[in-house]
């Protein structure tokens, strides 16, 4: 079993909800304070974990089941806020906040049989590979906030990419022998989930927003 997660993941689920809003508030600090004196943020997190299983040419015999199994879990979580706080930094002169966002979820999944392998069990036979893919992207991009003076020509961009990519394979080659008193189970399953999420924000005034959410 492989898994590359953020850490709030691996919590009781009774703290669940506490872990995750912390994780992702320690993740928009370093975005915040850079996009106070820029009025930009780009953030990107790419995670990816692999499992494999070959069996060539063995022996298996059991007295009960026989689980050969590989699976993978896989999350990314990515927060990208612009706001230059009173109007200051770059955003006063460009008169534009831009955060953007890129999270992508890769992973691959394989449990293989193959050779003249032979699989003897008194009760069931099962070979599987799962994965999971995550990918939640959020995008904030804030002008005119908290600022005495007013730009009426701000403008506003938000961009959030949520990309997950998944490969599940289980497979038995043609000259493997199984025998089981039980049921033969060959699975391969896998479940993607993507969430962009981008909007923009001008309490006064401004000349436009734009929000691009996009998923893959």
């Amino acid at each position: 079993i492989a898994k590359d997660t953020n850490l709030a993941s691996e919590v009781p689920a009774a703290a669940a909800g506490f872990s995750n809003s912390l994780a992702s508030l320690f993740g928009t600090i370093p975005g915040v304070l850079l996009s106070a004196a820029t009025g930009i943020d780009l953030s990107v997190i790419l995670r990816s974990a692999n499992a494999r299983i070959n069996i060539h040419d063995a022996t298996i015999e059991a007295v009960g089941n026989v689980d050969i199994k590989s699976e993978t879990k896989v999350e990314t979580q990515v927060t990208a806020v612009a706001s230059a706080i009173g109007g200051g930094g770059l955003a006063a002169k460009t008169g534009l906040e831009l955060a953007a966002g890129y999270g992508l979820a890769s992973s691959e999944v394989e449990t293989n049989i193959g050779g003249g392998t032979r699989i003897t069990a008194s009760g069931s036979v099962t070979v599987s590979a799962k994965g999971a893919t995550t990918s939640k992207t959020v995008a904030r991009a804030s002008s005119n906030l908290l600022t005495s003076s007013v730009n009426p020509t701000s403008s506003s961009v938000a961009i959030a990419i949520s990309h997950t990519d998944l490969s599940v394979n289980a497979s038995v080659g043609r000259d493997v022998t199984i025998t089981a008193g039980g049921n033969v189970n060959i699975l391969a399953t896998g479940t993607s989930k993507t969430t962009p999420d981008a909007s923009t924000y001008s309490p006064i005034d401004g000349r436009a927003g734009v929000g691009v959410a996009l998923a893959f």
